[in-house]
């Protein structure tokens, strides 16, 4: 198989430019000779292969979409999400025929507010990269750069979601305050507990769910430590299956098992973090009023500059019983 090198126009030009010399001037001219040095600076890269195949830099994979329903209700213009919630108080009891006075019924309101934050960043890309890509496109700045300044809104929508964000008073799926606490029974998923310990935590952890919510709400969603990954490959000994097959045989309504790298510090004090809940708009949502945008490019001397940004109402946690956590003391 015969092996075909075509070298760049630029180079042959060059190389084209360097024989007139040599042959104009014998030996040498102009400091120029016909010395292996020379050739190899003609010709340095021409044998050289680039894959065209570009790789890249891994990220944590951006799971929040995964974990929880985002939504853009209200918009992109609005600069506050106001929800209310109403809630029934009273109950009918018997009477006897002659009875005046009756049980009260009524429905209480209350209205929950998140104010709508923006997030932002910028690329830039100059006159000089664009000439530059015009005549080797094999890897375009600007591209590359609208990709980087998209990833890099996105994640931080990402984290958001799932942890809040502390310099701005929010929290997320994994560390809201309103959502009950389940004490584990076993509460150490190390080395040495047993599947059954395992599966006996996850068991208390997804009935807590329907007790508190008087039967309404039955999970779908369990979202575990990355580190403890593999503790569903642990084997009930007294059953010889796996307790990832015992939570789905014994709960079938449960859709999916996610791990997550930010529940290995989610819990109080850092700990590790379990958390259970139903994954629906009713129980929670990511308030993505406007996920992403950018405005055109703005001339700065001989660069551009491409403003990106995002807007935000947050994690809202509209039915705090219709989720649970379970802390981990290892």
């Amino acid at each position: 198989m015969k092996l075909h090198i075509k070298p760049r126009p630029s180079n042959l030009a060059r190389a084209a430019l360097i024989a007139q010399i040599v042959l104009a001037n014998p030996g040498t001219a102009h400091g120029i000779t016909l010395d292996a040095n020379d050739l190899t600076a003609v010709f340095a890269r021409e044998l050289e292969w680039i894959d065209q195949q570009l790789q890249r830099t891994e990220f944590l994979p951006l799971k929040s979409k995964e974990l929880i329903d985002w939504d853009s209700r209200g918009g992109a213009g609005v600069n506050q999400v106001t929800w209310r919630k109403v809630t029934e108080v009273g109950k009918a009891d018997w009477i006897g025929n002659t009875t005046t006075e009756l049980p009260a019924v009524d429905v209480v309101g209350n209205e929950y507010s998140r104010d709508v934050r923006n997030l932002g960043a910028f690329y830039r890309y100059s006159v000089f990269e664009l000439k530059n890509a015009a005549e080797s496109p094999t890897i375009r700045l600007d591209t590359e750069r609208k990709g980087a300044a998209y990833n890099a809104v996105m994640r931080k929508h990402d984290v958001t979601a799932l942890i809040g964000d502390s310099a701005i008073g929010w929290t997320g799926l994994f560390n809201d305050a309103n959502v009950p606490l389940v004490t584990a029974i076993t509460g150490n998923w190390s080395t040495t507990a047993t599947g059954e310990q395992i599966a006996a935590d996850l068991s208390k952890l997804v009935w807590s769910v329907y007790k508190a919510t008087l039967e309404n709400y039955e999970i779908d969603t369990l979202a575990i430590p990355t580190a403890f990954a593999q503790v569903f490959d642990k084997v009930l000994s007294n059953t010889g299956i796996s307790v990832r097959k015992y939570i789905q045989d014994t709960f079938p309504q449960i859709k999916r098992i996610v791990t997550s790298v930010y529940l290995d510090t989610a819990g109080a004090g850092g700990i590790k973090r379990v958390v259970a809940y139903k994954k629906s708009k009713d129980v929670v949502l990511y308030g993505a009023n406007d996920p992403f945008n950018e405005e055109p490019p703005q001339a700065a001397g001989l660069d551009f500059r491409v403003p990106v940004y995002g807007r935000s109402s947050g994690t809202q946690i509209r039915k705090p019983l219709a989720m649970a956590y379970m802390d981990l003391a290892a």
